[in-house]
């Protein structure tokens, strides 16, 4: 009829379908992309704590090792040791003049030609001492190779100051040297060939073939745990996905329980904006760590 309008009542559009859409579509992927994140985490985890673990029990093999190794190589440095002061007492003994090289310092395993050389002057000045205090108690004294009858040590003892039972065996070495009765008076250096020494040898060298062994094996599960200690792209892809999560889901939940339909259409176009930012900022995220993760080589470039 004329004069009525025609025109109905105009339509504010609805934004409840676009936030929506949004919020849904930003959780799923959001999800996705997190579970694939937090499974990549775990599986990174667990391999460290495994090589952590190897790493660890490497370490108390070379511990071990070593203290085996240091225990055994002191017992043969004292076998050692205790031979060449025999031998020196025995030469010093007979020649007070003698030198090291007099001695041969070649049967005396792996101690140090210093140490050799402050053991053999100690040792001359204490059998130069020794002398001089049991050759009192000698029948026939004043004469190095004096005849008469043989007295034993333990006799004697009593009337010496020692306290050390190292002196003693010393004063003791040096007074069968003394005695006569003995039918020679140097004994020639006796490398150490007894079974406990033979033995030590043994139990030496394993050990060290053990700390070789255990140490190659350290240092390759070192290489491993220092790849998986630090994955690469994990902290960048944390945060865009927080970036994401917020923009894609947090803001658009945050507008819809506060009235949208009083939002302008530009509002809400705002909002989903702010949803595509976050999924450009993911995806290339992920398009960065995937490439470091699989970097390609010189000669696959220079192929393609």
């Amino acid at each position: 009829m004329p004069g009525l309008s025609t025109v109905g009542p105009v339509m504010e559009p609805d934004p409840n379908w676009l936030l929506s859409t949004t919020a849904q579509s930003s959780a799923a992927l959001v999800a996705i992309v997190g579970g694939f994140l937090l499974s990549r985490i775990l599986a990174l985890a667990t391999e460290r704590n495994g090589l952590a673990l190897r790493e660890a029990q490497l370490r108390d093999e070379v511990k071990l090792a070593e203290e085996t190794y240091h225990s055994v190589q002191n017992r043969i440095d004292d076998s050692d040791r205790a031979d060449f002061l025999r031998d020196a007492i025995n030469l010093l003994g007979e020649q007070p003049d003698a030198s090291l090289e007099d001695l041969g310092a070649d049967p005396y395993g792996d101690l140090h030609p210093g140490e050799l050389d402050e053991l053999f002057e100690t040792t001359r000045s204490k059998v130069q001492r020794a002398v001089e205090e049991l050759r009192p108690y000698r029948p026939g004294r004043g004469s190095f190779s004096s005849l008469g009858a043989s007295v034993p040590f333990a006799e004697v003892l009593p009337h010496l100051n020692l306290s050390k039972d190292e002196d003693i065996e010393l004063y003791g070495q040096v007074w069968q040297l003394l005695d006569s009765s003995i039918n020679r008076s140097f004994l020639p250096p006796v490398s150490p060939t007894g079974d406990f020494y033979k033995d030590w040898v043994r139990n030496r060298d394993k050990a060290l073939e053990e700390r070789v062994r255990a140490v190659s094996h350290l240092e390759i599960v070192r290489t491993e745990l220092a790849k998986v200690s630090a994955p690469t792209g994990i902290g960048r892809l944390a945060m865009s996905l927080a970036f994401f999560l917020a923009s894609g889901v947090v803001i658009p939940i945050a507008v819809l329980a506060q009235q949208p339909t009083r939002l302008a259409s530009w509002q809400a176009w705002l909002t989903f904006a702010g949803f595509v930012v976050g999924l450009i900022a993911v995806a290339i995220v992920v398009a960065i760590t995937v490439r470091e993760a699989f970097p390609r080589s010189d000669k696959d470039d220079a192929v393609s």
